[in-house]
């Protein structure tokens, strides 16, 4: 094998196989100069990979804070408007409170197809002043404080917004109404007896029946006082 070095201690040819980095240059492994140092060398390595490790762990471990600082308002702003703090229903929890309202109906045997709606959400505990919650893309109009819009980067930039800050901030209401009316007029009377069918074989409808035949009318969320 040749020698393309020569020990900076002893002087000697020496191959890169047969000695360590030393000083300015290399030197014979069998030194102990060289072996104490190439040691330092090993433990130094040894406690920057430790410091690398650390940092990415306290690293991992800020950005889990920072993730649950914003997590943390996920309860008390789930079934609220984001702008201006109120409560309100979500369209989900809207459409679940119109179908007992329509139970209701159908209870008292009032229920026709052209039952008044407003009859209807009256029965289901819904007025004008329910604040019904919708997701709209963030725009700059939409004013929001700084934890709040810190929230928004985990909802793909989108925000819950009551319908009356929702007209404040400029969204237009009337047309992502037409936008979610519009996949449900494209359904024929055979998908919807189909769907009815479905519906009064749930679970989920005897549980509104069971809640209906109370009698009981719900609170409407997000009154105003």
């Amino acid at each position: 094998m040749p020698s393309n070095f020569v020990c900076v201690i002893c002087g000697k040819p020496v191959s890169k196989r047969q000695s360590y980095a030393y000083q300015n240059g290399r030197a014979c492994k069998i030194h102990q100069e060289t072996q104490q140092a190439n040691q330092q060398k090993i433990e130094e390595k040894k406690q920057h990979d430790l410091k690398i490790h650390q940092e990415k762990q306290q690293a991992e471990e800020r950005r889990k804070k920072k993730l649950e600082s914003y997590l943390r308002p996920v309860r008390s702003i789930q079934n609220m408007c984001w702008k201006c703090k109120n409560e309100g229903i979500t369209l989900q929890q809207y459409f679940m409170q119109m179908l007992v309202g329509l139970e209701r109906e159908h209870l008292k045997g009032e229920f026709n197809l052209f039952t008044n709606p407003k009859r209807t959400a009256q029965l289901a505990g819904i007025d004008e002043h329910t604040r019904i919650l919708m997701f709209h893309p963030l725009t700059s109009s939409c004013k929001l404080d700084f934890e709040t819009y810190q929230f928004t980067k985990l909802t793909n930039n989108e925000v819950q917004l009551c319908q009356f800050c929702a007209t404040e901030c400029g969204y237009d209401l009337e047309k992502r109404h037409k936008e979610l009316t519009e996949k449900s007029e494209h359904l024929t009377m055979e998908q919807l007896l189909k769907i009815s069918a479905v519906y009064e074989s749930s679970s989920i409808h005897e549980e509104i029946k069971q809640v209906a035949g109370t009698m009981e009318l719900l609170e409407p969320n997000g009154v105003e006082n």
